[in-house]
């Protein structure tokens, strides 16, 4: 059931301007406070941005935004609609909500060098790879683990395939992540491939929203964008009752 809170999300998030950006202050990169993605049937959400590092050094090499569709969010995550920033950074079941709520989410890579594809294709393997064995291990004796487990693994090789050329600095990769396990990728716009695997969903994302991030400080920024998210849902509810009241 969808409470009268998380539909009050969805007017309060299209009120936000169309042309209204939140900066990524290591890169300066400018992420769309909403935006619509590939496969999506309404537009979604910023919840946070951060900086993929590399090495000791910090090297940067891309900046990342989280979207979240709305409505959905809202319901997956209402118990916390009360709960401080603070709180909520500290909460790891938060983030398993955020996780593995029921409803789409978007991941935007804005790349700030120029990056081979066949690191990309290896960064995959040694992020991914571990993730899925977790996975598999939670469902060990479950219906249907193996096939998934199984599917999550060719579905690893799948997504390591799309990517053999270069991408230069500048470009943009998204990951669009619809309920059922459906992976959209996009780089500049154009469709890389699709699949099917809420394993490898649930890995890929996990790098960003699970406790061993790629990017803590975007990890840390999801709550934010959720509190505001309700704040401004909450908002507007108390200025409806309050003009029928008159």
């Amino acid at each position: 059931m969808i409470t009268t809170l998380a539909l009050a999300v969805f007017p309060a998030f299209l009120a936000q301007e169309a042309s209204a950006v939140k900066i990524e202050p290591r890169t300066e990169l400018e992420f769309a406070q909403v935006a619509t993605w590939p496969g999506s049937k309404t537009s979604q959400t910023l919840l946070g941005v951060g900086v993929r590092d590399k090495t000791f050094f910090r090297v940067k090499v891309y900046a990342l935004g989280l979207y979240v569709e709305p409505v959905g969010a809202a319901k997956a995550l209402e118990k916390w609609k009360e709960t401080s920033v603070k709180k909520m950074k500290k909460d790891n079941k938060f983030y398993d909500a955020l996780l593995n709520g029921k409803f789409s989410k978007t991941m935007r890579w804005v790349f700030v060098r120029d990056v081979d594809g066949e690191d990309i294709a290896e960064a995959f393997e040694d992020s991914l790879e571990p993730r899925l064995k977790t996975l598999a291990k939670n469902e060990k004796g479950k219906k249907g683990a193996e096939a998934r487990a199984s599917s999550a693994q060719e579905g690893l090789k799948t997504l390591k395939s799309w990517f053999k050329k270069e991408i230069e600095d500048g470009h943009e990769l998204v990951f669009a992540w619809h309920p059922g396990g459906e992976l959209i990728v996009r780089l500049e716009g154009k469709v890389l491939g699709e699949l099917s695997s809420e394993h490898v969903c649930t890995a890929l994302f996990d790098t960003a929203i699970g406790e061993d991030t790629v990017a803590e400080d975007a990890r840390e920024d999801f709550p934010t964008g959720i509190a505001m998210m309700f704040e401004e849902a909450t908002s507007r509810l108390r200025s409806k009752a309050s003009s029928g009241k008159k």
